[in-house]
């Protein structure tokens, strides 16, 4: 009795995205996408009354904790979906053996066809949505297994990780994201300006050398800037034949052989990031630019009022992308 309790426990516990997968099957919710994989879904996140769907309203569907972003805490769905604008997926539903092979298969489809729409209510276009029902297909235990089983709780657990949904990336394309296409790549261009910005302006908070004392808000927005240097790398990853530079720029307030081995450090830091998520080193090529190259020069800025000038140092400090070899 004992043995069977502490079975039963494991299995529950273990119901997670990856239960019964290789972790290999899956991509971190704050990776870089990779067609053919699944997403981390927490399955007890959603939950279907008979076929309808009911997310569970304090947290919504979520994907497993990621420690680089949100917090460590579990990822919305639909915030990935958001953040990943050009990636197509398909919802996979599937059911335990229980019942006629026809019924279930009308129950995942249903159940997926209800996931599909809800995600489409919540400003996912539905072209981004493929809704796949499986059935009795595709049991994680198969039923000969379960069936051996000794007490109806082991089994019931078994039941719940068959019975489960997917989520899997078909397609990614960030070729639009960037604004420029195969056709038109040269030495010199930079990547799409927005993408600067959106970096740029968690600029401060990236490069915080006291990352555990950001407030809830400093957080979210470092995790903005991790995401957008997760569409670097995609990009890098999706175009191998690419060199880029990581130009980081810093203001006029220290001395400059101060500035340019803290600029370099922090290019150093980018390149990193982006070798440890499968970017090729031969990719890329760090330099840090101290305060040498200053979108606002010192002599405008003096006679500014501080907060004026810290504004104008604001924009000096920076960090460019730049095509360097196609």
């Amino acid at each position: 009795m004992v043995r069977s309790v502490l079975l039963f426990w494991i299995i529950l516990m273990s119901f997670s995205a990856s239960a019964q997968r290789p972790s290999s099957d899956f991509v971190p919710p704050c990776g870089l996408p990779d067609k053919g994989k699944f997403l981390p879904l927490i399955q007890d996140s959603i939950y279907y009354y008979d076929s309808r769907l009911r997310p569970f309203p304090d947290r919504g569907i979520c994907l497993e904790a990621d420690l680089i972003c949100n917090n460590g805490e579990p990822l919305p769905l639909i915030q990935w979906l958001k953040d990943n604008p050009k990636t197509k997926v398909e919802i996979i539903c599937h059911t335990d053996h229980r019942g006629d092979a026809a019924s279930n298969k009308r129950l995942s489809q249903t159940r997926a066809d209800n996931l599909r729409q809800w995600l489409i209510s919540e400003g996912i276009e539905a072209s981004r949505l493929v809704a796949n029902g499986k059935g009795e297909d595709g049991f994680l235990i198969p039923e000969a297994t379960i069936k051996a089983m000794k007490t109806p709780e082991e089994q019931n657990a078994a039941h719940k990780i068959n019975r489960r949904t997917e989520i899997k990336i078909l397609e990614v394309n960030y070729k639009f994201w960037f604004g420029i296409t195969d056709q038109n790549f040269f030495a010199g261009q930079r990547l799409d300006p927005v993408l600067e910005y959106e970096f740029n302006k968690h600029y401060d908070v990236f490069f915080n050398q006291q990352p555990d004392k950001l407030s809830h808000e400093q957080k979210l927005q470092r995790d903005s800037a991790f995401r957008v240097l997760n569409l670097v790398g995609i990009f890098l990853m999706t175009h191998p034949g690419i060199q880029l530079e990581i130009g980081v720029h810093t203001d006029q307030k220290d001395v400059e052989a101060n500035n340019i081995v803290l600029t370099r450090a922090r290019a150093d830091a980018i390149a990193k990031f982006l070798f440890e998520k499968g970017v090729k080193k031969e990719q890329l090529v760090a330099k840090g630019y101290g305060s040498s190259k200053p979108r606002n020069i010192g002599a405008n800025i003096y006679n500014k009022t501080k907060q004026e000038q810290e504004i104008m140092y604001s924009e000096n400090r920076r960090v460019e992308f730049k095509i360097i070899k196609t």
